[in-house]
């Protein structure tokens, strides 16, 4: 498995119709970040209710540019609650775990960056370009390093 597959690890891949037929358990990608001194770039999503989760995916995840900067420089976790989608058992009682510690006001999209020390930096949507998204992204992972 490469590491690209390894960036979509829960739910329904967002890149150019591939789909994740079984999940990674989050304490797998939280051990191996860990090891691995990465951080992990955590989206909570309603994917089919959402309006700005479905933009962000539209404009954002399923960008090729935005796809390559993620898998060189973070790992991905995707926490998705849809209303019609059916997800396996094991998949929901993971992303209300998440959701539990990450997201526990439900807010959606929520996007969160966190270090392997778990330092969290949340990061906001406001419906800019996958380029200046990814410029953001840079900033917080350069603050990340920088306040270690």
């Amino acid at each position: 498995m490469n590491r690209f597959t390894l960036l979509f690890i829960t739910g329904v891949c967002f890149c150019n119709g591939l789909v994740a037929q079984d999940f990674i358990d989050k304490d797998s990608i939280f051990q191996r970040a860990s090891t691995e001194q990465k951080n992990i770039f955590m989206v909570f999503s309603g994917s089919d209710w959402c309006a700005n989760c479905i933009r962000f995916d539209k404009q954002i995840l399923m960008n090729p540019d935005f796809q390559s900067f993620i898998n060189s420089n973070v790992f991905y976790l995707n926490a998705d609650f849809p209303q019609r989608k059916k997800q396996p058992l094991g998949l929901v009682a993971q992303n209300e775990a998440l959701a539990e510690r990450y997201n526990p006001n439900g807010v959606f999209p929520t996007l969160l960056l966190i270090a392997p020390n778990n330092k969290i930096i949340p990061l906001s949507y406001r419906q800019e370009t996958a380029h200046q998204f990814i410029d953001k992204m840079k900033k917080a992972l350069q603050s990340l390093k920088t306040n270690d």
